[in-house]
Formats: C-alpha cells, structure tokens, sequence
C-alpha cells in the first residue's frame, strides 16, 4: 500500500465541498468512494485521514450522516430497490433479523415440565356469544 497523500487545508476545503456537489459529480448518493474521487486520493487516504484528523473525521461522518438518510428515505419512498437500501443500511447498523430469545425456565433453570407449559385454548361457541 502507498503511502497517503497529507491531508492539506485545500484538500480539506475540497471534501467539505464535495457535500454539496455530489449529485453533480453524478453520484445517486454521497459515499467514500465519490469522495476519494472527487479530491483525487485513494479510499486507504480517506480512511487514514479519518482516524488522524478530527475536522476531516466530522466532514466523513456527515457524508455518511447524508448516506443513510438519502437511502431511508428513497427506501422507503420506493425510488430505492429493497436490496440495494438493505446492502447500503447494513453498512449503518440496519438490520433486518429478529432475534428471538426464549427466557422462560423451569424450575432450578431447567427445561420447563410439560404439566407446567401454556396451554392454547380455543373459545368455544358458549364463549364467543
């Protein structure tokens, strides 16, 4: 891997722009990628930036702010498909998995005896009158 390029008050001045201009520069969505583009650098420099400069880790976070706000919103709107918000969402802490947990013990933690587990009841004629 190259060495980064340093992160200079232009290139910085240049990242801040890329947050209003990158529906021009033909992005459906502000990403990393378009960014790195935009200001001529690798994806790893944007990365190393992100960790060693606070003001270019804020501009990072808006953009990924404006991310997953563009991909909610167009997903729920339809103008976004179901697996393409997904893929993006994931990548925000969305998921869309339901998690079960049983927290019901018998005694002593043990499995629960059958003389003890609910019961369905159907109603009956009598009971729905």
């Amino acid at each position: 891997m190259a060495r980064p390029r340093l992160l200079t008050p232009e290139l910085q001045e240049k990242a801040e722009q890329y947050l209003t201009v990158w529906e021009a520069e033909g992005d459906v969505i502000p990403s990393i990628a378009g960014l790195a583009l935009f200001l001529g650098v690798s994806r790893d420099s944007v990365h190393v930036w992100r960790n060693e400069d606070d003001q270019f880790s804020d501009t990072l976070s808006r953009l990924l702010a404006m991310q997953e706000r563009i991909t909610l919103n167009k997903g729920l709107t339809g103008d976004f498909t179901a697996p393409i918000s997904k893929l993006v969402l994931h990548n925000h802490g969305y998921s869309d998995k339901a998690e079960s947990t049983n927290t019901l013990q018998g005694p002593g933690g043990g499995p629960i005896p059958w003389e003890l587990q609910p019961v369905a009841v159907k109603a009956t004629d009598e009971q729905t009158d």
